[in-house]
């Protein structure tokens, strides 16, 4: 995920774009700085597409994928068979959080009002995954 400066995108605000996997990053040759050229995919995901690297900053350093999660420390990784590296940690708190939005989105259980901004708040009360009791 690209964190970006805020930008008005086809009527909505985005800050932040996907980047998909460490072989799309390779392939742009993304360095941490860079000013990037940005899409909805779909007419809705904001997508990397392409870097300008003549506005490179001149201190600028390239993107390294990180060995280890960043919310748990355990190592990450990338099967074979896939493009995407990711942490195995069954009990990652980013992982047990990314569950939780899922399961209540439009795709899975459809639950009315609940969202991604209402599981933040309740994960930053809470410190950790909210328990049932104090979704009440």
């Amino acid at each position: 995920m690209a964190e970006l400066k805020p930008v008005q995108l086809a009527g909505t605000t985005v800050s932040r774009a996907t980047l998909h996997n460490r072989d799309r990053i390779a392939e742009l040759d993304l360095y941490i700085g860079d000013t990037v050229v940005v899409r909805k995919a779909g007419e809705i995901i904001p997508e990397v597409v392409r870097v300008l690297k003549e506005l490179r900053p001149v201190d600028a350093q390239r993107f390294e994928m990180p060995t280890h999660c960043p919310v748990c420390g355990e190592a990450v990784v990338q099967p074979e068979d896939e493009a995407v590296t990711r942490c195995v940690n069954e009990v990652c708190p980013a992982i047990l959080k990314g569950s939780l939005i899922h399961w209540v989105s439009r795709g899975a259980m459809d639950i009315d009002g609940m969202g991604e901004k209402l599981i933040d708040r309740w994960w930053s009360a809470s410190g950790s995954a909210p328990s049932p009791t104090s979704m009440t």
